[in-house]
């Protein structure tokens, strides 16, 4: 999260694991503002490129009013590793 906050003057805080979720988790974020959003990162650090990639697409999607939450941030780790912080949206598990 350190190298997120960095690269993207943040300063998020991992709250907790989602029970469900991306493949590799998905983590609850809290800022010092109090703004929550959602972590998801890839252990296949060949997604890395195709997440970076992936921001481009969603801006565009959410920009023309798809209803997706907005990606705030994606990038890289120096390990290689692929992130996106997103927007938390109301909802609830597709299991419930």
């Amino acid at each position: 999260m350190n190298e997120a906050n960095r690269a993207h003057a943040t300063d998020f805080q991992l709250d907790h694991r989602f029970a469900d979720g991306f493949p590799s988790g998905a983590w609850l974020l809290t800022d010092g503002s109090g703004q929550q959003a959602v972590l998801k990162w890839s252990p296949d650090r060949g997604w890395a490129s195709q997440i970076e990639r992936a921001a481009r697409s969603v801006a565009k999607v959410h920009s023309a009013g798809y209803p997706t939450p907005a990606w705030l941030a994606a990038g890289m780790t120096s390990n290689g590793f692929g992130y996106q912080i997103q927007e938390l949206a109301p909802g609830r598990s597709g299991t419930e």
